[in-house]
């Protein structure tokens, strides 16, 4: 299950992903009586953080090194917890027990917790598309689910993380201006 002779969709890329998409939702979701845009955008740390989550089990990923010393330490723990990179982590049920425990914390507002889930489930739409993929929600087996568009770290997929960035932006700036 390891995943060494693979590429990884780089933190840039998730990060991209999973604020464009958190842009495009805001405003949606703003149009439609919801919070509005700046309440909405307020979260986007929160988008950031859970896009770049499911990877604190790769000591070199983005997340790991914000850890210091202890990269050297967590993530190797995790990814042994998780059963390997792209294991337990990249689980959609591991988005959830995270927003859910984080909507438990007082301090921290629903939206917030949410915000973090969002950018985690990002998080494995980005991944899914590789021909690794996430580990299938219905299974404890192994079992994987594919879309197998491309390899991690093609150009295509800067290219289309990049597009689908500049189109959220114009559509929440359109939504803004009340297109």
């Amino acid at each position: 299950m390891a995943l060494e002779h693979e590429r990884v969709m780089n933190g840039k890329n998730h990060a991209t992903f999973g604020l464009s998409a958190w842009a495009a939702t805001s405003a949606y979701v703003a149009q439609r009586g919801g919070p509005q845009l700046p309440e909405m955008l307020v979260a986007s740390p929160l988008v950031l953080v859970g896009a770049l989550a499911p990877d604190i089990d790769e000591p070199g990923s983005k997340i790991s090194r914000q850890l210091g010393v202890f990269r050297h330490v967590f993530p190797p723990l995790v990814r042994w917890a998780s059963g390997g990179h792209r294991g337990l982590t990249h689980s959609p049920w591991a988005a959830v027990a995270a927003t859910v425990g984080l909507s438990f914390v007082d301090a921290l507002p629903l939206l917030w917790a949410l915000a973090f889930g969002f950018g985690w489930l990002s998080h494995l739409v980005g991944d899914v598309v590789t021909p690794h993929g996430i580990p299938a929600p219905w299974s404890l087996g192994g079992d994987r689910i594919s879309l197998d568009l491309w390899r991690s770290g093609a150009k295509i997929e800067t290219v289309v993380v990049d597009a689908l960035a500049v189109g959220a932006v114009a559509f929440m700036a359109s939504t803004a201006l009340g297109g």
